[in-house]
């Protein structure tokens, strides 16, 4: 429908109604168009500013989870050193003591083999002696 070759104050009515009271003039039809197209704007707006507020939240949420994650990254940077000096300790301590008892070990046993070697000189002595003396004997036959 060409609205511009009407007159304002012409009706414009819809073919198809048989009721002629729905009627509007053009003026009408021009002010219900701009009231529509001003609340189209207003929602538009509207729309900008909700959107500009969810950016602005977006945001500071993703600067709190950032801030978040590295404080995370932080924390178990610092526990894994406290394990990994904490495992070291046990490494070492563990170490000692297997030297530790190693060495007592074989410390006992150079005892023992030291002992069954002095018994070993003793009996080679006392039978060096027999033999020297069995000789002795043999020889004054």
């Amino acid at each position: 429908m060409n609205l511009e070759n009407t007159n304002r104050e012409t009706p414009i009515t819809n073919p198809n109604s048989n009721e002629q009271s729905g009627n509007i003039s053009r003026d009408q039809l021009q002010q219900f168009l701009n009231t529509i197209m001003l609340g189209i704007k207003a929602g538009q707006e509207e729309f900008r500013k909700q959107t500009a507020a969810l950016q602005e939240v977006s945001e500071k949420q993703t600067a709190k989870l950032t801030s978040a994650v590295e404080s995370l990254r932080s924390e178990i940077k610092e526990e894994n050193d406290r394990l990994a000096n904490s495992l070291t300790a046990r490494f070492e301590a563990a170490h000692d003591k297997i030297r530790k008892d190693f060495e007592a070990k074989l410390s006992s046993e150079i005892v023992t083999v030291s002992a069954k070697i002095d018994d070993v000189r003793k009996d080679m002595k006392v039978k060096l002696a027999n033999c020297r003396l069995l000789l002795t004997k043999c020889m004054l036959v």
